[in-house]
């Protein structure tokens, strides 16, 4: 039987398994596998279960599914919730994305390091990921797409769908549908039902053929590996420094290079050609101390040795809008009145804008990638970033350092500087003045 001998081959007598669970086919035939093997391997299993909060009462009655499951076999089991709509729209993810990086974290929090976690990733799981990934934009480590690594074991890579389910039914395992997964509003299920269906239209044998290509670019990815050399990397106080001698070697190895050290970092999300290039551009033409961030919160900063990666610990602050009064942002009191021209008093510590400049819906706020600045006195627009290192601002505070902004532009760094698009002139009717006011007790 397929599906057992192939679980079977990543087993050994005394390990301490745990299987992730959702309660559909392939995570409960995976579960139901093990308790075989069980039988037989004599190994510690026990199962974790996530209700992610987006299905109501249904997500909480499948995790207790799989709990009583669990119990009726003798197999210890955890159910863990976590409020994935509610994380969406704090972090500003999708729900797809969300739903993954919260996964991993309580994976991480509930499973032990030398345990060994199963993951019922199976084949079809795996086209669709590497398709995911050349779509964005990933490089050669994306098209190798999901492997084992660390103490996570995906069993079945190599087993197709229709051998699942032929599993399941063949030994009555019981199991849940989650009509989630017909919503062709998250990215994965419309690759699913929509495109990989006519993909396979035209080649029958899409997937045979998409993972025989992930296996020809691993072994590209393998030969690029070993010409990574130790020597080039430094881990510090959580920082970690790739030195400049990296970066002297081909594109490829580069690439590679900049991946490990976003590993190193313990963020092993794909990495796309586009974050590649910007940390490119960084080493090639930003300014010792200049810096930026990347997917995940990873910042990558320049210095004159090389580059420092490391994992943004800034909490972010929570958006306000621009109105007159008072309004308390990261425990600052910033207060906004109409103010005379005789009241204007310029290089006081307070700032003056015209009010009729500021767009409705402009927000307060912290950095984020994209934004730019023209400072009142110059001549064009720049990144803010570039304004930053102009400023000698420290990484630590450009990351608490409040903005008045509209998209992308910045109208205000506070206390600092203001924009010349909302400036005090002669035809200005109504003169704004910004403070910042101890916070009323």
């Amino acid at each position: 039987m397929k599906v057992i001998e192939t679980v079977e081959k990543y087993v050994n007598i005394g390990d301490k398994i745990v299987v992730a669970v959702s309660g559909g086919k392939d995570s409960m035939s995976l579960l139901f596998a093990l308790i075989q093997l069980n039988k037989k391997i004599k190994f510690d299993l026990s199962c974790i279960t996530i209700n992610h909060c987006i299905r109501g009462e249904i997500g909480r009655s499948d995790a207790e599914f799989v709990f009583n499951y669990c119990q009726n076999k003798g197999v210890c089991c955890k159910i863990v919730e976590v409020d994935v709509p509610k994380l969406a729209k704090s972090q500003k993810k999708t729900i797809e994305e969300c739903a993954r990086d919260a996964r991993y974290k309580i994976f991480s929090d509930n499973v032990d390091k030398d345990s060994k976690l199963f993951i019922a990733h199976h084949a079809s799981d795996q086209a669709e990921t590497i398709l995911m990934h050349i779509l964005r934009g990933s490089g050669l480590d994306g098209a190798v797409g999901m492997q084992n690594r660390d103490n996570i074991v995906r069993p079945y890579l190599n087993v197709t769908k229709n051998e699942i389910e032929e599993f399941v039914k063949n030994n009555n395992i019981p199991f849940v549908e989650d009509y989630t997964n017909d919503d062709t509003n998250y990215t994965r299920n419309y690759i699913r039902k929509e495109i990989v269906p006519r993909l396979k239209q035209i080649y029958p044998n899409f997937e045979t053929n998409i993972l025989n290509f992930a296996s020809i670019c691993k072994e590209y990815v393998d030969i690029i590996n070993k010409s990574i050399k130790s020597e080039w990397f430094s881990a510090k106080n959580e920082q970690i420094c790739v030195f400049n001698d990296a970066f002297l070697q081909n594109n490829l190895i580069s690439a590679k290079v900049i991946k490990k050290a976003y590993n190193m970092c313990g963020e092993y999300s794909d990495l796309e050609s586009k974050h590649i290039q910007l940390i490119i551009d960084l080493l090639k033409y930003g300014k010792s101390g200049s810096a930026i961030n990347i997917t995940h919160g990873i910042i990558v900063e320049k210095r004159n040795e090389g580059l420092y990666f490391y994992k943004n610990t800034q909490k972010k602050l929570s958006n306000m809008e621009f109105e007159l009064g008072e309004v308390i942002i990261n425990n600052q009191c910033i207060k906004t009145t109409l103010v005379s021209s005789n009241e204007v008093h310029f290089g006081d510590g307070n700032l003056y804008v015209d009010y009729d400049k500021i767009p409705r819906h402009a927000i307060w706020r912290t950095r984020k990638d994209g934004d730019y600045f023209e400072k009142l006195g110059s001549l064009g627009k720049k990144k803010l970033n570039d304004y930053y290192t102009d400023k000698k601002i420290t990484l630590k505070q450009r990351d608490i350092q409040i903005l008045l902004a509209i998209g992308s532009e910045v109208l205000i760094v506070l206390p600092i500087d203001i924009s010349n698009n909302v400036k005090v002139d002669a035809y200005t009717e109504n003169i704004a003045k910004i403070e910042l006011v101890e916070k009323k007790k």
